[in-house]
Formats: structure tokens, C-alpha cells, sequence
């Protein structure tokens, strides 16, 4: 079985693989960063206070602030951040005054204003990416040199 595995790790095909997954990924993170920066030229900032924090059903270990706004026209305004972290490096307490950036058409589009929250999907993304596709472009440039050196 390890020797599958080791001949698989050496074959160019899987070189390609990753490359395609490498590039899949900083495809997806052009496309969602491109969605934040949209999001970012048309939302409006202000305050909000966090209410609570709350575990979300598909994260038992990660607390999410729930945070209480109010939109331009002084609607109170309650969500759920979609970025967590876990008790033990949470920086938010109960009470807390954090910045909040919303679209006035759709509160709902509502999000803490941090760099996490904003742009860490693209960044784990970005890491990713770059991590398959250099490592398999060198992967492939390795085994095409092997190949033309064990041919010659």
C-alpha cells in the first residue's frame, strides 16, 4: 500500500491535480474577494454593541458574537457574526462597542468590521492555492526533468 501511494506522489498526473487545485483555489479567492470589496464600496459603518455570545449548532467548540445596531434610519438591528473563534482567544465580551459595516438595501449582509471577518476566507484561500500550485509546478518540473534525463 505504500508503495501505491509513494509511485502516486511520483507521478506527474498528480502534479497536475494539485496545479488544478491550486489554481481552483485562488480562482475562488479572486471571485470572493472581489465580492468584499463590492460589499465594502457600498456599505455604511457604524456601531454596534455586542448582546451575547452564542455557539452556533455546527461549531460546538467556536463562540460567535451576536451584535445589536442601529441601521440609518434607526431600526434595531440584530445578527449573528459569521466569523467565530474559540473561548480560549476570543476577543469579544458582552458589551463590547465593536465597528459594524452593513448594506442599508439588505441588513442582513451585515459584518463586524475586522480583517478576519472580511477578508480571512480569502486569505485561507489564497495560502492554500499558492501552497498547491508552487509545490506542483515544481513537482512537475522535477518529474518532466527525470523523465528527459531517463530517456536520454
Amino acid at each position: 500500500m505504500i508503495r501505491i501511494v509513494e509511485r502516486m506522489n511520483d507521478s506527474i498526473k498528480v502534479g497536475y491535480l494539485y496545479l488544478i487545485l491550486g489554481l481552483a483555489c485562488i480562482t475562488i479567492c479572486i471571485f470572493v474577494s472581489f465580492n468584499t470589496y463590492s460589499f465594502l464600496e457600498k456599505a455604511n459603518s457604524t456601531n454596534g454593541v455586542v448582546i451575547e455570545l452564542v455557539k452556533k449548532h455546527s461549531s460546538k467548540s467556536s463562540l460567535y458574537p451576536k451584535i445589536e445596531f442601529k441601521d440609518l434610519n434607526g431600526n434595531s438591528i440584530v445578527f449573528t457574526s459569521s466569523f467565530g473563534l474559540s473561548p480560549s482567544i476570543n476577543t469579544y465580551q458582552k458589551g463590547d462597542v465593536v465597528k459594524v459595516l452593513y448594506q442599508s438595501n439588505s441588513t442582513d449582509s451585515a459584518k463586524v468590521s475586522s480583517f478576519f471577518s472580511l477578508w480571512g476566507i480569502s486569505l485561507l484561500l489564497f495560502i492554500v492555492g499558492s501552497v498547491f500550485t508552487f509545490s506542483s509546478i515544481r513537482k512537475v518540473v522535477k518529474l518532466n526533468a527525470s523523465t528527459v534525463d531517463s530517456v536520454t
